[in-house]
């Protein structure tokens, strides 16, 4: 089978004296701390049980504060390096817990860079209601009810047992720090009771380390500030993201990075979903209905062979807003237009490029169809009515608040529920960072405009939407959900249940950038290709 895998060089490691030495005194016999493990309070009063990393992340955390090897430095500035998907909110959502019961902080300000995410994380940690709220409906500690507040400002009289969480955009806190509006967060706010920041997405926050725009210049200094209200006050950043290669960059962090978990390793460990590419010098019309019997197939391949129902989403990625919304018009009368004859007479043409070149996964799915010819039009009334335009989410809003109506706001959110029947998102840039749908399982790269080249910027920028897509989707078999990978690598169900595909243009220049980004990333990819003898 095709497990054709992209050589990764080998990059070389640049030291994190504070990594490494926590990771020597993790291993150390004289480590005082070294039987030390995750409190139970947080098992207790949380949703989902850590998975090692996270457990180790929070241990090399808790050395850091406590350890007697820290006793003359305090370590007030770290920054967690993990991998998308791998679980960064519920590190955050456990260490809201450990420094409130160990060391005593109430407020907590939540920083991100867009509305999405802000949405997204007031759900995770405050929202009693939603699916992906991550602590336990009552949340208690040795025998006391802890409550988390959502406010706008920590309080001047603070309550026991009441956890203050302030969740804003970086530009908004920023904005109160320099301009000292009425009701607004100042300097001398933060100084009042020690607080914790934390900082998502923290790759944003660099911006005047990195001396590019001016207009960022002052998030960094904002931050900085806030940290330095007071001795105690701390911050935590987080990121799938580091450019270590940039020497500002490393500089700054090299004695701040306090855990790392690389994509290639989440991978690695059955964590996510496999990603293949499928590289075809089909027309864009060929790869969208390509890819839709495919994620169809995927769909009647789940209940046919293990009686679980499950919905694999599709995205057309576009460069530019014009041409998404272009493709979006064919795709729907693309799927209007849809016959059993003409679906057969693409399957026979397929047959004939399949004899140069096809993905092992995409022969399956046309094999499948050819299989059932006399059950076509059939096949083609459910596709209509799977693919329908009212099961089409446009996400290309060109502004970064977001216009998208509220409903389809919530729908992208909540793509995995039962009760959401979208198949097909349509954008541009807009689900970049964020955005953690498990059922993604197809990404197609649309060809656009032939003078728009993948360039460095966008292929990181595809590279980092498919390590977003990767996450595993823990679907039903034999009753069961699992969290990792449960078939054998490459194997037909894996190919089909358990591995995300970037379909790409056949443009050479595009691939080189693309299979550079993904290794800079250390995302391990292959190409699908059938084994042709």
């Amino acid at each position: 089978m095709g497990n054709n895998h992209v050589k990764t060089k080998k990059r070389k490691q640049l030291p994190l004296p504070l990594y490494d030495e926590l990771t020597d005194l993790d291993q150390s016999l004289f480590n005082e701390e070294g039987m030390w493990s995750t409190p139970d309070y947080i098992a207790e009063n949380m949703v989902h049980t850590f998975r090692y990393y996270q457990r180790a992340a929070l241990r090399f955390f808790h050395y850091s504060q406590v350890s007697e090897a820290f006793r003359y430095r305090r370590i007030n500035h770290v920054l967690f390096n993990m991998a998308t998907g791998s679980g960064k909110t519920d590190l955050m959502a456990g260490l809201i817990l450990y420094l409130f019961q160990e060391h005593g902080y109430q407020n907590f300000l939540f920083l991100v860079n867009t509305n999405g995410v802000l949405n997204k994380t007031i759900d995770n940690l405050t929202n009693k209601a939603s699916e992906k709220y991550l602590y336990k409906p009552q949340i208690e500690i040795d025998g006391e009810r802890i409550e988390i507040r959502q406010v706008q400002s920590f309080p001047k009289n603070q309550s026991k047992n009441t956890i203050y969480l302030k969740l804003a955009t970086v530009q908004s806190v920023a904005s109160d720090i320099y301009t000292q509006k009425e009701n607004a967060m100042g300097e001398e706010d933060y100084a009042k009771h020690k607080a914790v920041i934390l900082g998502d997405e923290a790759h944003h926050y660099s911006a005047s380390t990195k001396s590019e725009k001016v207009t960022e210049q002052s998030w960094e200094k904002a931050i900085s500030t806030i940290l330095n209200a007071r001795e105690d006050n701390l911050l935590l950043e987080f990121t799938a993201t580091i450019d270590l290669d940039n020497k500002n960059i490393y500089e700054k962090y090299k004695d701040k990075v306090i855990f790392r978990y690389a994509l290639d390793r989440f991978i690695q460990d059955k964590y996510s979903k496999n990603v293949k590419r499928i590289q075809s010098s089909n027309t864009d019309i060929e790869n969208m209905l390509n890819v839709v019997l495919l994620s169809e197939y995927r769909r009647r391949y789940a209940l046919e062979q293990y009686g679980t129902y499950m919905k694999p989403v599709i995205m057309f990625k576009s460069q530019r807003i014009d041409a998404s919304n272009e493709a979006n018009e064919k795709f729907n009368e693309m799927i209007e237009a849809l016959t059993a004859d003409s679906l057969r007479e693409f399957l026979a043409r397929q047959e004939q490029i399949a004899m140069e070149q096809d993905s092992e996964t995409l022969a399956f799915a046309h094999q499948y169809y050819r299989e059932l010819d006399d059950r076509l039009t059939e096949i083609v009334r459910e596709i209509k009515r799977e693919f329908a335009p009212t099961r089409i989410i446009n996400a290309n809003d060109t502004d970064r608040t977001g216009l998208l109506e509220k409903g389809q706001y919530d729908a992208l959110n909540s793509l995995e529920s039962p009760t959401n029947l979208y198949r097909v998102i349509f954008a541009v840039a807009k689900l970049t960072e964020g955005w953690d749908v498990l059922n993604l399982y197809d990404i197609v790269r649309l060809s656009d405009d032939p003078k728009v080249k993948g360039t460095k910027a966008t292929t990181m920028s595809e590279a980092q939407l498919i390590g977003r897509g990767a996450r595993y989707y823990p679907f039903l078999l034999n009753g069961e959900r699992s969290y990792k990978r449960r078939f054998e690598d490459d194997s037909k169900d894996s190919l089909i249940l358990e591995t995300i595909h970037y379909h790409t243009i056949n443009e050479p220049q595009y691939l080189k950038n693309l299979v550079e980004s993904l290794n800079e990333m250390n995302l391990p990819t292959g190409t699908d290709e059938k084994i042709l003898y």
